[in-house]
């Protein structure tokens, strides 16, 4: 499996290389050459296989040149062990995403990502340091994927006071990334993918809506989601990723809403981690003499 940077200015390189590079060397995020296919006969198997079990034969397809197929599933069966359930809600269904330990669909990735650097790492008595900005949900799923891992330490940095629960929906950063796969051709994204504007205020009707409708509480991204979706004047079987537990935006969701979320066993859970934070100014000196310090 080789893999080329998206600025097109660096040599390709193979999983293992990309997987603990990051980016490549002219900045652009690492994208595979070619995509593994399957039969419609292993499609059809993985119908009645558990979660790690389907993630297990997904990673073979593209890490069997790669791992031992023993590591692949050690690997497939220790970050996937939470259920991600299908559910009908209406006239939709809802896939959530949000059984993992903080909550939140970064927890597929990130379990996963850590748990085949760690492996890699081992095998060649080799350690990593994992930086991470965010004012986002993708620090927490960062620092539980990758906390305690061997070989790995993770740092996650973030603004004090500035950390919010419900991020920026309309504006998200990942469009740019996007863009880059369609070579920053606007027309040709556009011809495959229908933008959609839903507004705040629609937002928040669709959670009320839902909630005493279908005795379902959406979080506001879902209700995004929702929102467009109800839009959608097709016949097809229409499915929505729930990215985020509702409990994360308990505050928000009270506030705009009126609608009580009950966040208390999850604070309860969050009480029981260790927390090691320091406070440093916003000084790059600052920054790299207390990286040094750590304990790495």
């Amino acid at each position: 499996m080789k893999f080329f940077s998206l600025n097109q200015n660096s040599p390709t390189v193979d999983f293992k290389q990309a997987l603990l590079a990051g980016l490549a060397p002219d900045g652009g995020l690492y994208f595979p050459e070619s995509f593994p296919c399957f039969s419609p006969e292993e499609i059809s198997d993985l119908k009645n296989n558990s979660l790690a079990e389907v993630g297990f034969k997904v990673l073979c397809k593209w890490l069997e040149s790669e791992m031992e197929f023993s590591e692949i599933k050690k690997v497939a069966y220790e970050a996937l062990n939470f259920p991600i359930p299908l559910r009908k809600v209406g006239e939709f269904f809802i896939l959530e995403l949000f059984y993992g330990p903080t909550m939140a669909f970064k927890d597929i990735a990130a379990r996963s990502l850590a748990l085949l650097m760690s492996r890699i790492l081992q095998k060649e008595n080799k350690k990593a340091v994992i930086l991470v900005a965010t004012s986002g949900d993708t620090g927490g799923a960062v620092a539980h994927g990758f906390g305690n891992v061997p070989n790995i330490k993770v740092v996650v940095l973030y603004p004090r006071g500035k950390v919010s629960k419900l991020m920026d929906i309309g504006n998200p950063s990942n469009f740019i990334r996007i863009l880059k796969v369609f070579d920053n051709n606007h027309a040709a994204f556009k011809k495959l993918i229908r933008v959609v504007k839903v507004t705040d205020s629609e937002t928040i009707a669709a959670i009320k809506k839902v909630y005493t409708e279908h005795n379902y509480l959406l979080d506001p991204h879902t209700a995004v989601a929702w929102v467009a979706t109800e839009n959608e004047k097709n016949d097809f079987t229409k499915i929505i990723t729930g990215t985020a537990s509702p409990v994360k935006f308990s505050d928000s969701i009270k506030k705009h809403t009126g609608i009580e979320v009950d966040d208390s066993q999850a604070i309860a859970e969050l009480a029981k981690n260790s927390r090691r934070k320091i406070e440093i100014k916003n000084d790059y000196a600052e920054l790299k003499s207390t990286l040094s310090s750590l304990p790495i």
